[in-house]
């Protein structure tokens, strides 16, 4: 079992939302909700303002905190803060990526310096003779318009069909060691071309 955080949206109205990963469900007070590893929290009303306690998987209280303010808030076994605000092309970007890949890890970077609209990189990381794979899309919110989100989208939906055991006749990745691929059309066709000559 590992331990695993929330994401919960509270309401001007004092209602409470469980957004982690996606989910959009009323909290329940009362109710206790898994922190894997880390225990449960508790969400109770307390003098108007939504409090929250976490407990160990044995029962005693790690920590009890209460939330003024309405807005987006990550809660873990060691603490509870607020998320920062995110563009809501950036969220639409995220939500894209997850129909997208699934599975699959991916991390998206605000990044206002880039000079294009986006930058998607493939990191391969050998492990013990196993290859892991984590995209990172870099965005800049400024410049991120719908049709560069379609763009990211129809890369990502090509790269999730590709036979990612070609890798290692690609690039040469020691062992413990990362690698950074730009993914590109000339990435996707490097890949697709390999895969035809092991056919």
């Amino acid at each position: 079992m590992k331990s695993r955080n929330m994401i919960i949206k509270v309401m001007q109205s004092g209602k409470v939302i469980d957004r982690t990963e996606g989910k959009d469900e009323y909290i329940q007070v009362g109710m206790k909700y898994s922190l894997g590893i880390g225990g449960y929290v508790v969400f109770s009303y307390e003098n108007q303002q939504i409090v929250v306690t976490r407990y160990t998987l044995r029962n005693t209280e790690g920590y009890r905190v209460s939330i003024k303010e309405a807005g987006l808030y990550i809660v873990t076994n060691v603490f509870i803060q607020p998320l920062p605000r995110t563009a809501k092309n950036i969220r639409m970007l995220y939500n894209k990526i997850k129909e997208t890949l699934g599975q699959m890890i991916f991390k998206i970077d605000e990044d206002q310096e880039l000079t294009v609209p986006y930058h998607i990189s493939l990191v391969i990381k050998k492990n013990l003779g196993r290859y892991e794979t984590r995209f990172i899309v870099k965005a800049n919110p400024n410049d991120l318009t719908y049709e560069a989100i379609d763009e990211v989208q129809e890369l990502l939906a090509q790269v999730s069909k590709l036979d990612f055991s070609v890798i290692p006749e690609l690039v040469s990745v020691e062992n413990q060691s990362e690698v950074s691929l730009l993914v590109n059309q000339t990435f996707i066709q490097d890949m697709q071309n390999i895969q035809r000559k092991r056919n």
